[in-house]
This record gives structure tokens, C-alpha cells and sequence, in this order.
């Protein structure tokens, strides 16, 4: 079966290594995103992106650069949240996704920006791309397939939207970061989910793009290539550590010694029933004498 496009979203080009890599993340970046590229060259179509294609609207002149430098095949883009200044279609002017486009890198496509991500309503110029006779919409909207993005979350599960906007075929959306696909009837909406792994919750995740076949309006998905034991929850440790140091020390202020009218005495009387490191004295004695 002949396959009409590659579907990828989230790429989230940066110029600053997220704090839970722990390699050399801009060539493992670099690494898949000219994976996908040579996907678009190797079967001869188009690759959609359904937003967020820089992690900045304000991308550095030289990651715009690299970025030209690695785009080969044919691409095509809507503007996801990341892409737009203060999330404002009417900025787009500014974003380096703009500069891609008039550097002839790639078309964008009309309508399904990301704006407002507590909106599912459909931007009213959005135009659906026509695939090989297929009605395509390509939307940054946050939706969800079985877990919800977060506690609380009212927006439109995936089945809804396909529901709700039936005169497509298939519905490309971006903005959640794990990937899904949903069939209602013999129509279909799939997120493709992130190209990195930028989080410490995403230890597990295998990125991957989604091979679309139009002929039956089906997606099948590629993985990207990744490293194992590149991903780090030293810093989310350290924080908890800490937090939890805080929570004892204020514990210990409320029972470890008999409270009295001044509060520098208390803290005197703490320091000298509980082990305190010296510089950590200074810095509270002296705020104390300041305050």
C-alpha cells in the first residue's frame, strides 16, 4: 500500500538541553529530526507537523540555521503555542517558523493554529489539506485518549472532537505529548506524541512518527532512534530532598523546644538543642538583624 505522508508533531527545535538529558541531546535532536526528513526523501511525501516546531517562537539565528541546513524533503506546518509570541496568530511574523516558510523550508498550513488550549473550538479559517482525496485536518489543539493531560481536565477527549467535526477524514493534532490514535466509524484522529524526551516522566516513552496510508485512512508508526539511560530524576530528587529538609526543620521548630515571646530567642534556643550548619546560622541571624 502506497504511503501519502508522514504525520509528526511536537518537535520542539531548542537551543537549551532540558535538565533531565543527561547526553549530548542537540546531536541525539539533530539525530531524529533528520530521521524524519530522510522518511519524507525515502518515500517520496510529504511530512505534517502539527505545531509546535521550535520549543521558542524566538529561535536563535543559528538553531534557524541548522534547521534549514537539515530540511530536504517537503514540510508542512501549522503554528503551535511555542511558535507564536504570547500565543497570538496575529505575531506570527516573528516566529522563526515564519522564517522556515519564507526561506521556502516549509508551507504552512492555514488555520488549525494553537492558541487558546482551553478552546476546542476550530479556528474559523481552518482548511482541511487534501491528501490523496482524503480531508485532512491539521490542528494544535489539546486533546486525550484514555488519560487525562491533567487533573481536572475538561477539554475534549479525542473520540469527542471526532464527533463534533465529522467532514473529516482524519484529524492531526498536536500539543499532548503522548501519542494516540482513535478510530470513530471509519474516520480517525491521531497524535503523534513528542519527538524528544525532554522529561523525567518520559523514561519509558519511544517517539515515533506515523506512516499515513490514504487509501484506507490508516497510520502505522515508525520509532525514532533513541539511547537508553539518558534520562535523569536526579533534579526532581534533589527538590523533593530538599523539601523535605524544610518540612523536618519546621517540625522541629514547633516541637523540639519551649516557645517564648521572641522569636530570635527561639531561633537562638533552636540552634542550640539542633545540629545547624555555621553559614546557615549567619545567613538566618543576619536576616534576623535586617529584618
Amino acid at each position: 500500500m502506497k504511503i501519502s505522508a508522514i504525520f509528526c508533531g511536537d518537535i520542539h527545535l531548542r537551543d537549551k538541553k532540558p535538565i533531565a538529558r543527561t547526553d549530548d541531546y542537540f546531536s541525539a535532536m539533530w539525530e531524529k529530526f533528520m530521521f524524519i526528513d530522510s522518511l519524507g526523501l525515502k518515500y517520496d511525501c510529504p511530512i505534517y507537523c502539527s505545531g509546535d516546531f521550535f520549543d521558542n517562537w524566538k529561535a536563535s539565528p543559528e538553531l534557524i540555521t541548522s534547521t534549514i541546513e537539515a530540511m530536504n524533503a517537503d514540510w508542512h506546518s501549522i503554528y503551535g503555542d511555542h511558535d507564536l509570541p504570547s500565543h497570538s496568530f496575529k505575531l506570527r511574523h516573528k516566529s522563526g517558523l515564519t522564517t522556515l516558510a519564507k526561506a521556502g523550508k516549509v508551507t504552512i498550513i492555514k488555520g488549525g493554529h494553537g492558541t487558546d488550549k482551553s478552546s476546542s473550538e476550530l479556528p474559523k479559517k481552518a482548511k482541511a489539506v487534501n491528501i490523496e482525496g482524503r480531508k485532512v485536518l491539521v490542528w494544535h489543539v489539546l486533546t486525550w485518549h484514555k488519560e487525562l493531560p491533567y487533573p481536572g481536565c475538561e477539554l475534549s477527549n479525542a473520540k469527542q472532537l471526532l464527533k463534533k467535526h465529522s467532514k473529516y477524514d482524519c484529524i492531526l493534532t498536536g500539543d499532548n505529548h503522548l501519542p494516540f490514535q482513535v478510530k470513530y466509524k471509519d474516520r480517525l484522529l491521531i497524535n503523534p506524541g513528542s519527538m524528544m524526551r525532554n522529561n523525567a516522566d518520559q523514561i519509558k516513552y519511544k517517539p515515533a512518527v506515523w506512516l499515513y496510508y490514504a487509501e484506507n485512512n490508516s497510520v502505522e508508526p515508525v520509532y525514532l532512534p533513541i539511547e537508553e539511560g539518558v534520562i535523569s530524576r536526579e533534579h526532581i530528587e534533589i527538590v523533593n530532598e530538599r523539601n523535605e529538609r524544610i518540612d523536618a526543620f519546621v517540625d522541629r521548630l514547633k516541637t523540639n523546644f519551649e516557645l517564648s515571646m521572641s522569636f530570635k530567642q527561639n531561633i537562638i534556643r533552636f540552634f542550640g538543642k539542633n545540629k545547624t550548619k555555621k553559614k546557615v546560622k549567619k545567613i538566618i541571624l543576619n536576616n534576623l538583624e535586617n529584618g
